[in-house]
């Protein structure tokens, strides 16, 4: 049962890493200690990229299927991540509410595998030690070239190198002047035409004093991602895998 020790926060709204249009949302942290680990969902992800030596690994813990209601660690609750020999223990941030547990490995060989430990030494609290991913296969953007300037009105040829995979791929872009976009492509496709017009300038914001550029840089991403098993001590929740490389681009009419 959860005990009326509650901190009431400001979050803003966070999606796929990157800060989206501002939301003010009030979340609510909740201690370990008063909670069970079935009331838990955790969001595991293990992130690769292009260029890296390892993978990072992030875990927010939710309280059933809240996205603003946050466990926070205490007592001897612990999160860890392990692949092969290495064990890591997870270190807790809070950023403007949202609380992450997060640490580094040392691998992003394509099928070994990563598990995430939640320890828990408390009488009547059951430990979650076996939420597992196998690392996807790796890819790397071959076009356009970073720095290169493109014209929104023409098609844009992107082109990838990649791994045999069974893992589908995607591609998206986000830029101050353009309106944020993806495409999903097959896992087997190493190439993209995206159509004059595909990438357009974003609409003036109502609580914006400046114009929007005609012109801004673009980050263009390809990743793929793998989803593995979360341990059933919990209630729900998610763990994936994502290697991804990303060039900067400068966008013009």
């Amino acid at each position: 049962m959860l005990k009326p020790m509650m901190k009431t926060m400001i979050l803003r709204s966070l999606i796929a890493g990157t800060v989206a249009t501002p939301l003010l949302v009030a979340c609510t942290n909740i201690d370990s200690d008063d909670i069970d680990t079935d009331a838990i969902n955790p969001t595991i992800n293990v992130r690769s990229t292009e260029g890296a030596d390892g993978s990072s690994v992030s875990v927010v813990l939710h309280v059933g299927s809240s996205p603003t209601t946050f466990v926070e660690l205490q007592g001897d609750d612990t999160l860890s991540a392990s692949a092969g020999e290495q064990t890591v223990t997870l270190e807790g941030a809070e950023l403007i509410g949202l609380v992450t547990y997060s640490g580094d490995l040392d691998t992003k060989t394509p099928g070994d595998v990563v598990t995430v430990a939640f320890t828990r030494s408390e009488e009547g609290k059951e430990s979650a030690p076996d939420s597992n991913v196998a690392l996807t296969e790796a890819l790397a953007l071959t076009a356009p070239a970073g720095g290169a300037t493109s014209s929104r009105a023409a098609d844009l040829e992107i082109a990838w190198s990649s791994e045999d995979s069974d893992d589908q791929v995607r591609v998206g872009w986000s830029g101050g002047c353009v309106v944020d976009g993806s495409r999903d492509v097959t896992a087997d496709a190493t190439t993209l035409t995206l159509e004059g017009g595909s990438i357009a300038k974003r609409e003036q914001g109502e609580n914006e004093e400046e114009p929007v550029p005609d012109s801004c840089d673009v980050n263009l991403t390809v990743s793929r991602s793998r989803s593995g098993t979360i341990d059933q001590a919990f209630g729900g929740g998610s763990i994936t895998h994502t290697f991804s490389d990303s060039v900067t681009f400068r966008s013009e009419p």
